[in-house]
């Protein structure tokens, strides 16, 4: 097997860990929501609008893990409704309903029609969160917006980088998908705010601290003391940080 399709069954079988849906699936995240169809260009892109349980003149934009698609997520991001806004979580494509492939020019795809649909809302503000590989997603669509800030959980520097931190026997070969996080970071008007777990074995701090030097005094970033790449929410100092993001 050739370099390029080793490099090829890596990412299909580590990056991007997507379960498909049956197109008639039908989603309970347990709250209030409504599933919407995105497009951009000739893919077809399948999101929920969790709704606050007041109406909201906000939204968050919310892109997610590497893994799983909208039937955990739409049920992760819930909690973000609790600070009175509304949240538009988004399946890549290849994940869950939505169509196409998993790469990442379609990940990035997925953004624009998420912009895309923003134009067509009559929210006041917006925000824009990435968790995990999500975080490259919305650096990339926050380089071409100007959300009220963007929020990033368990971030990295690149891929590359990444890779060789935590799987160094395919670090050395690794080339893409690149998904360089830093190429984005000076570009972006709006404040980031990273926060990152000191237990975190996915992505580890050392990596998200990489991209910490990029920032300017603007932004933030948040050393969540015990958390791994999972609990980051669960924290009480997480949650405090959050509220004054939102202006709660």
């Amino acid at each position: 097997m050739s370099k390029t399709s080793l490099i090829d069954l890596f990412a299909d079988i580590f990056i991007y860990r997507n379960a498909r849906l049956a197109i008639d699936h039908s989603y309970d995240p347990g709250i209030a929501h409504e599933e919407i169809w995105l497009m951009h260009e000739n893919l077809k892109i399948n999101s929920i609008l969790l709704q606050s349980s007041d109406p909201s003149d906000k939204v968050v934009l919310y892109f997610h893990g590497n893994s799983d698609n909208l039937e955990r997520w739409s049920k992760e991001a819930v909690f973000l409704t609790q600070y009175g806004m509304d949240v538009l979580v988004v399946d890549y494509p290849g994940y869950g309903k939505s169509e196409g492939k998993a790469n990442e020019a379609n990940l990035y795809a997925t953004g624009e029609a998420v912009l895309h649909w923003l134009r067509s809302q009559d929210y006041d503000q917006y925000f824009i969160y990435g968790r995990s590989l999500g975080s490259s997603v919305a650096l990339h669509t926050a380089s071409r917006s100007k959300p009220e800030a963007i929020i990033l959980e368990t971030t990295f520097y690149d891929m590359k980088n990444l890779i060789q931190a935590t799987v160094p026997a395919i670090g050395k070969l690794y080339t893409s998908p690149s998904f360089e996080n830093h190429k984005y970071v000076s570009s972006i008007e709006s404040p980031i705010y990273i926060f990152q777990g000191t237990k975190d074995r996915v992505t580890p701090i050392e990596e998200a601290q990489k991209l910490e030097k990029l920032l300017s005094a603007k932004d933030a970033f948040f050393i969540i003391e015990g958390a791994n790449h999972r609990n980051v929410q669960s924290f009480d100092s997480f949650k405090k940080e959050l509220r004054q993001i939102f202006g709660n």
